[in-house]
């Protein structure tokens, strides 16, 4: 169950990834001038697959984080993880207000 967990984490950390690619190669395009206005059909597109894959995320850490919770939450950098999910999490949901 443990592995099947963890691959299925693996898989939305590849999906978010993705997103991210998505959206930069569109902000590099802007960027260099090849497009005047990026497309928001690309951005909402974009935001969807990082947002999809951020919640996977969690939803998987989650389950992954439970058996182990009083060990991991003495762990420093699991804690300096964990303030960076809060913080992607948190730009997910402003960049969404934005759009």
């Amino acid at each position: 169950m443990d592995y099947l967990l963890l691959i299925a984490h693996l898989v939305f950390l590849a999906l978010a990834v993705v997103g991210i690619f998505l959206a930069d190669r569109s902000g590099f395009a802007w960027m260099r001038g090849k497009v005047e206005v990026v497309s928001s059909k690309d951005l909402f597109n974009a935001h969807w697959i990082v947002t999809s894959g951020l919640l996977g995320l969690v939803y998987t850490g989650l389950l992954l984080f439970w058996p182990m919770h009083a060990y991991l939450l003495t762990q420093p950098w699991f804690l300096l993880k964990l303030a960076l999910v809060v913080a992607l999490l948190i730009n997910a949901l402003v960049i969404e207000w934005l759009m």
